[in-house]
């Protein structure tokens, strides 16, 4: 889904963004990864959210990802929250499910969703 960066960021910046929980790794200037992250509650308890996480195509398979996660992970942490959740794709074919499991997160739901495509009348 090809979205503009106004859209984007109107998904993910609100009055309850805090920029000092998104975690960012530059190399020689550029951004090549980042964890956007958020605060939640969960039934009553402050929760971690990480709403994107990106890392760019040269920069994959360094361990970034997972180093992107554990900063996101110490900054809840001091912030006293002691659960993390990320949604991701249940067929990412990006290997996204082993780098989770590599930063000892667990698969708590599984969601399928079903689609139709409708001709046009």
């Amino acid at each position: 889904m090809d979205r503009t960066f106004e859209r984007w960021s109107a998904d993910l910046v609100h009055e309850r963004t805090d920029p000092a929980l998104w975690v960012l790794a530059e190399r020689a200037g550029r951004i090549v990864g980042v964890a956007v992250c958020d605060l939640t509650t969960v039934q009553g308890a402050p929760s971690g959210e990480v709403c994107q996480l990106a890392v760019a195509r040269e920069a994959r398979r360094t361990g970034l990802g997972k180093a992107l996660l554990l900063a996101a992970f110490a900054r809840f942490a001091d912030r006293g929250v002691t659960t993390v959740g990320l949604d991701v794709d249940s067929e990412s074919p990006t290997g996204a499910h082993r780098l989770y499991a590599g930063a000892q997160m667990a698969v708590t739901a599984t969601i399928g969703q079903f689609e139709l495509g409708l001709p046009a009348r």
